[in-house]
């Protein structure tokens, strides 16, 4: 049976997103999928292999889960960039001063460690 599951293309599993690191090891089986093949290096996907293995996980269900994973802290990382982009267009951003502030707060911290 795991080898018919190996066999068939990566399921990807449609759920609402959030976080980079929402839920991926609680999600279930959405009402829709979509299949496809994904090319990866021979060392990738032996890698998956043995993650998959020690997981008691068929490799199609490593392969989603890496592929939401991946696409969720994507777009957190693309609606945070564009959140700051807008404040910048507000006006609303840090001036040199704070800046320095907030430099000089990190620094010494680092240096006294």
């Amino acid at each position: 049976m795991k080898r018919l599951m190996d066999a068939l293309a990566i399921r990807t599993l449609t759920h609402q997103s959030g976080s980079p690191t929402s839920k991926s090891n609680h999600r279930k089986l959405g009402p829709m999928t979509a299949a496809f093949t994904v090319r990866v290096k021979d060392e990738t996907a032996s890698k998956l292999d043995q993650l998959a293995e020690k997981l008691d996980r068929y490799r199609s269900y490593m392969a989603a889960e890496a592929i939401e994973a991946f696409v969720d802290q994507q777009e957190w990382q693309l609606a945070e960039i564009e959140a700051g982009l807008a404040e910048v267009e507000r006006g609303e951003f840090a001036s040199d001063e704070d800046v320095a502030k907030v430099f000089g707060k990190y620094v010494k911290s680092a240096r006294q460690s």
